[in-house]
């Protein structure tokens, strides 16, 4: 039974060796503050290997009930192994663990770029065979004594890592307690695998809230809301409960002029959602970073400013959901719900309504979100392509850069230019997205500041946006 323990005990080194590695391959892209030596840095990452040890005691454990047993316990180690891959190129793309809102846009998945997954992913995928060539090796032929005893031994480490605060030094303990609350810590406080688990929880509440509205759409109908407004004075009283209730009666009319007033005498409406870009960051809103969006910040001082308009919800569906219609969405306009949007108030004022975006129409449903706002036209990546002078490099492609969107909205107001009827163009563009690269050569931003500002992707993504 010894030797079966030492065959185990050298199991487990092996496994913690490439676990290890794959904390490494994780953490490289954690911004360390310089005061935090190495042998700290794996204090505060106590919730990994609390993982580690856990998923490690359990799949030694699957080896007292045989084969199945085994198999079980090889499927155990290769999700554990995808879990906290996910959870690492999450961080690298977004500076955080993955949120439940990429599972509702999965479908998407394929508009990312890739390449730089390539290599820490075989580096993982190193790992899960090493694991499994040493697993099917000493797991065979052990008795079940030794792997209780080892499994025990395990879950005891496991148990005292993740109490820690019991045993470590109490300066060690407050300057992790200091680090986790000053802000600087990104994810390191949290587990990656109990993370995705509460993201996953938080994905099935927001599928089981859609079901339940989906289910519903016959009593959220625009006529079922107009008899609501105009049948119960609760809809027109101040609710302190519900402060996002209207409190008074409105007229749809008031913010359009009139129907007798000719065309010309209507304004024209060209409106930019432009993805994940915050106003924390933008000129004329921030000088965080001088010089960052400099054409936004001159078309300002010729316009009207507005301040403390916030982006209620979710971007992309739910967001243009959200702005578009006036209303909170749970997920995505529902395909039964008649909804009264933007696009139908400017179709009554006799507007020409058009969305473009830099994406192909069958990879997204963004022409939907247009058509349930009651927008009656939309440009998807071919005809932008058509109207496009540079196409060549996109005939194929999901999706264009920025600049190919651009030159579509300008043909289109250039095909207007005789046309007396008064017109709503909305643009959605692509780049500007959390991790994803630009698709031609960027003009990096190094800033105006004292000291220069390295080249960043997501500041150059701001850049190349205002540049088009």
């Amino acid at each position: 039974m010894f030797k079966e323990i030492s065959s185990l005990t050298k199991f487990s080194i092996v496994l913690f060796i490439g676990f290890l590695m794959l904390v490494t391959t994780f953490t490289v892209n954690f911004n360390w503050p310089n005061d935090i030596v190495y042998v700290d840095r794996f204090i505060y990452l106590n919730r990994f290997f609390t993982d580690f040890f856990q998923v490690c005691a359990a799949i030694i454990l699957l080896g007292v009930f045989g084969r199945v047993g085994r198999v079980l316990g090889l499927v155990l180690a290769v999700v554990f192994v995808v879990i906290y891959f996910i959870q690492s190129e999450s961080y690298a793309n977004i500076g955080k663990y993955l949120p439940a809102i990429a599972l509702e846009n999965a479908e998407h998945a394929d508009f990312l770029e890739l390449d730089n997954i390539i290599f820490s992913g075989a580096l993982w995928l190193f790992f899960t065979v090493l694991f499994l060539r040493t697993a099917k090796r000493q797991l065979v032929q052990t008795s079940w004594k030794a792997i209780l005893l080892v499994s025990l031994v395990l879950l005891i480490l496991s148990v005292a890592i993740k109490n820690d605060k019991d045993w470590l030094s109490k300066e060690t303990v407050e300057n992790r307690f200091d680090f986790y609350n000053s802000g600087r810590a990104g994810v390191q406080r949290k587990s990656p695998m109990g993370e995705l688990v509460e993201t996953y929880n938080e994905h099935l509440e927001y599928l089981r809230k859609q079901n339940f509205l989906s289910g519903r759409a016959d009593v959220l109908t625009k006529g079922a809301a107009d008899f609501a407004f105009e049948n119960f004075d609760y809809f027109a009283k101040e609710d302190e409960e519900f402060p996002l209730i209207r409190t008074t009666k409105f007229s749809r009319a008031n913010f359009l002029p009139d129907k007798e007033l000719t065309g010309t005498a209507k304004k024209n409406i060209i409106i930019f959602f432009a993805e994940g870009i915050s106003a924390r960051l933008v000129q004329p809103y921030s000088y965080l970073f001088p010089g960052l969006t400099p054409n936004i910040e001159k078309f300002a001082r010729s316009t009207i400013k507005v301040n403390n308009y916030f982006s209620h919800t979710y971007a992309t569906y739910r967001g243009l959901g959200g702005q578009l219609c006036s209303i909170y969405p749970v997920g995505r306009l529902y395909a039964e719900v008649n909804y009264y949007c933007l696009g139908h108030a400017l179709k009554e004022q006799g507007y020409a309504t058009r969305f473009m975006v830099s994406q192909r129409l069958d990879k997204t449903d963004l022409d939907q979100v247009a058509d349930k706002s009651g927008i009656q036209e939309v440009d998807g990546v071919r005809n932008l392509l058509k109207l496009s002078t540079d196409s060549q490099n996109y005939q194929n492609a999901n999706i264009v850069p920025d600049r190919v969107l651009i030159d579509g909205l300008i043909k289109r107001l250039e095909g207007r230019k005789n046309d007396g009827q008064p017109f709503m163009i909305g643009l959605y563009n692509f780049e500007t997205h959390t991790g994803v690269k630009l698709l031609e050569e960027p003009e990096s931003y190094y800033g105006s500041l004292e000291e220069p500002i390295q080249p960043n992707y997501v500041l150059d993504t701001f850049h190349n946006f205002d540049r088009e």
